[in-house]
């Protein structure tokens, strides 16, 4: 069993100004071992200032509850997934609704594996 040892708070501050300003930039970005792709952020972050936060629904604004949407779903279009003019912006009760249009709308099952499902 490791010995845990009790760091005084001089003595954390000292390693905290020690780190400051000490980033690696061989471990930034798609360099990273982590990296797993930007498009998503980037693409949301995109979106979302195209539509200015605004719901694109109903004309709601709030820059902290806004959800970008897939006008078209991406799992039936994954080729849409990356597409900007694909998105939107939405606030959750839009996009509740939204969500039981697409149900209906493209005969679909959605199950607990967020999964779309195509009902014969």
């Amino acid at each position: 069993m490791r010995k845990r040892w009790k760091l005084t708070e001089e003595t954390k501050q000292k390693i905290r100004l020690s780190k400051l300003g000490k980033s690696r930039p061989d471990m930034k970005g798609d360099k990273n071992k982590s990296w797993v792709g930007g498009k998503d952020g980037y693409c949301k972050r995109q979106t979302l200032i195209r539509d200015n936060f605004i719901c694109q629904e109903c004309g709601y604004s709030n820059k902290d509850i806004m959800i970008v949407d897939h006008i078209k779903p991406k799992s039936l279009y994954p080729e849409l997934k990356y597409v900007i003019d694909n998105l939107r912006t939405l606030c959750p009760n839009c996009n509740a609704i939204k969500t039981l249009q697409d149900i209906k709308k493209y005969q679909v099952n959605r199950r607990r594996s967020d999964k779309w499902n195509i009902v014969a």
